[in-house]
């Protein structure tokens, strides 16, 4: 005779392996990256470390092990950077202050691949640096008065020209400039929008408008002329 004999359904279930989950650990960092607390042995002693995974590089998954939970989320952090940015991220020791290199980083993003930062640099060291001895806009006027004078120029031109870089001089003393290499482009632009007629209110006509530009240029190019 043929006996069947069958299993209770609760040993049935004991009897079946169980189905292992992979759980990502719960304090693993934000995006594709996870960390998680490994051990191992080594000559009898028991080691504990933390393990970074989920990244790829060259199509190949990576991993990498840190002593400590603190190195393991920095580099997490700057992991997470280099992925978000298809960028490598690079330590460097350096005595620049996180302003300084802040504003290195974007200095480089504007020059793109036009020019280097030490070209940009170079550049302005050449044409824009800092007079060995500073002229104030006072001193500058008195001469460049004297030397027109000497020049022959009459006595009205010489009256105009004295108006006109008075007012540049106010204009440019009531932001901080008192010195006659100070003032940029921009700063003449603005001065020369801001001449009136003579009621004071409405702009300056293009023949003044162009007066005071020509008295302006004679004065910087007197300054400039070795």
């Amino acid at each position: 005779m043929l006996v069947i004999r069958y299993k209770p359904l609760h040993l049935l279930d004991m009897a079946r392996p169980k189905k292992r989950t992979r759980i990502t650990a719960k304090n693993s960092s934000p995006g594709k990256l996870t960390i998680r607390e490994v051990s191992y042995q080594k000559n009898g002693t028991t080691y504990t470390s933390w393990q970074v995974q989920g990244w790829k590089e060259d199509g190949k998954w990576q991993r990498k092990q840190f002593k400590e939970r603190k190195k393991a989320d920095r580099f997490v952090a700057k992991k997470n950077v280099e992925l978000l940015n298809a960028v490598k991220l690079h330590d460097v020791t350096t005595k620049l202050t996180h302003a300084q290199v802040e504003e290195a980083e974007a200095a480089v993003n504007r020059l793109g691949e036009r020019y280097s930062l030490g070209d940009a640099v170079e550049y302005f060291l050449t044409h824009f640096a800092e007079p060995e001895d500073p002229t104030s806009f006072q001193e500058a006027i008195r001469q460049f008065g004297y030397g027109k004078e000497a020049e022959g120029l009459r006595p009205q031109s010489l009256r105009q020209l004295d108006s006109t870089l008075k007012m540049f001089r106010t204009f440019m003393e009531r932001k901080g400039v008192t010195f006659v290499h100070e003032p940029s482009s921009e700063d003449i632009e603005r001065f020369l929008k801001s001449v009136r007629a003579r009621n004071g209110v409405d702009r300056a006509s293009r023949k003044t408008w162009n007066n005071y530009r020509a008295d302006l240029h004679s004065f910087y190019s007197w300054c400039t002329d070795p």
